[in-house]
């Protein structure tokens, strides 16, 4: 196939106000990006378990 026919892979990254930057991935990396997205996701889910535990943690505090 030739140079810009597919499959491609794009990776989406928020910039914040509705803003996204798109970056293409090269064959070669792809299994690496999306290591990388995973990782990134689990430690998202790490941090909402500790923002609530946080949060359980006021709210014990403040009815004392």
């Amino acid at each position: 196939k030739g140079k810009g026919h597919g499959p491609i892979w794009i990776l989406s990254v928020s910039q914040g106000n509705r803003r996204f930057r798109q970056i293409p991935v090269p064959k070669e990396l792809k299994a690496g990006v999306e290591a990388g997205i995973r990782r990134f996701a689990e430690i998202q889910s790490w941090l909402k378990q500790i923002a609530q535990i946080n949060e359980d943690i006021l709210l014990e505090r403040k009815r004392r």
